[in-house]
This record gives structure tokens, C-alpha cells and sequence, in this order.
């Protein structure tokens, strides 16, 4: 066993190595046969506990999220972090996953949120409320239409994820808007993907 306190383990894509988060924005990668340090990193990761591990399908990219409000792209060739930050939750971000495309990243986090950020950009693209607590985990359907959240509230929600589609889908998408009366959306469609209760 190691010391710190471990929030995750997750095996690297080509299983030689496993990669550990820890306590003090520790990221440290391991060689499966022995479990010893390979790389350790401490400095330019998180700024606070790292509380997740994830991998990208074809192994090129590590996410990591931490305590510190953000989630880290790492390149997975140098075990190196890069100086890309995914920003914009107000709390602890508590996981994170890839589409089994590679192309969308979905967060989960203490401020009653999900996340959908593009992989090429690793901008944020919408986000999913709907929690009254934490959402604690996260995942994406095989198809990569639907996203899936736990929460600390004992809930669990199933969004469909519009901006996953094709260009085509999101052109469909726009013009449909655009048709609508000044461009807003409709009561259902608030109840939707707003979760506003409609008014009786």
C-alpha cells in the first residue's frame, strides 16, 4: 500500500501502468507488476485533492479533477500535464468520461451540475442541471446521445445530449429553433432540458 489518502486508481490504456489521484494534487503513475512509482507528479496538476482518473477510448488523453474546481488534460504519451484547464463549475468536480467517440467529455460536480465539453476544443459546450445535491458520477451512453448523472440527492437523471450529434443534427437542431417564435423555447422543452415545472 501507499501513503495519502487515494481518491481513485484506474489502469492506463495499454495496462503496463495504473494511474493513482490523491490528496495534495498528487498524480502518480505506476507499473502494474510491481506497483511501485513510476511518475509522480505534485506540482502543475491540481491545487487541491485530485478526486478522479479518466481515459480517453484511444488512450491519447488523461482527464483529472480535483477538489480545486477544475478538471486537467494530461497527454498520455509524456504522462505530462498540459496547460489546459477545464473551467466553469463552482465546486469540486467529482468525475469525469469520455464518449466512446473520443469527441465529448462530460463532468460531474459538487455545484448540482454536469458539464458537456468538445475534446478538440475542450470548451464547454451546455450544462446539465437538474440535482437539488452533488452529482457525484457521470457517464455516456454506448451511443453517445444520452448522458447519465448520480447525485448526492439519491437521484439519478438521463439527459439527451443535442450537442453530441452529428453536424447535421445540430443544423436540424438551429433551424428548428430559428423557426420558433422569437427563437425561445417552448414549455415542454424548458421542462426538459431546464427542468422547470410547467405552470398549471
Amino acid at each position: 500500500m501507499w501513503a495519502g489518502k487515494r481518491a481513485d486508481c484506474r489502469p492506463g490504456p495499454f495496462r503496463l501502468q495504473a494511474v493513482t489521484a490523491s490528496g495534495g494534487g498528487t498524480v502518480r503513475v505506476r507499473k502494474v507488476s510491481t506497483f511501485q512509482d513510476w511518475i509522480k507528479h505534485d506540482k502543475d496538476t491540481h491545487t487541491a485533492q485530485v478526486l478522479s482518473v479518466a481515459f480517453s477510448p484511444d488512450g491519447t488523453w488523461m482527464l483529472t479533477t480535483g477538489d480545486d474546481y477544475t478538471a486537467r488534460v494530461w497527454e498520455v504519451n509524456t504522462w505530462r500535464p498540459l496547460m489546459i484547464q477545464l473551467r466553469g463549475h463552482t465546486a469540486a468536480v467529482n468525475k469525469a468520461a469520455f464518449s466512446p467517440d473520443g469527441k465529448f467529455v462530460v463532468t460531474a460536480s459538487s455545484d448540482r451540475t454536469a458539464r458537456v465539453w468538445e475534446a478538440s476544443t475542450w470548451q464547454s459546450l451546455i450544462e446539465l442541471r437538474g440535482h437539488t445535491g452533488a452529482v457525484k458520477n457521470v457517464a455516456f451512453s454506448p451511443n453517445w446521445k444520452f448522458v447519465a448523472t448520480a447525485g448526492g440527492d439519491k437521484m439519478a437523471q438521463i439527459y439527451a445530449c443535442e450537442v453530441c450529434g452529428s453536424i447535421e443534427d445540430l443544423l436540424t437542431i438551429a433551424r428548428t429553433r430559428i423557426a420558433q417564435t422569437q427563437g425561445e423555447l417552448t414549455l415542454n422543452e424548458r421542462e426538459k432540458y431546464l427542468h422547470e415545472p410547467q405552470r398549471k
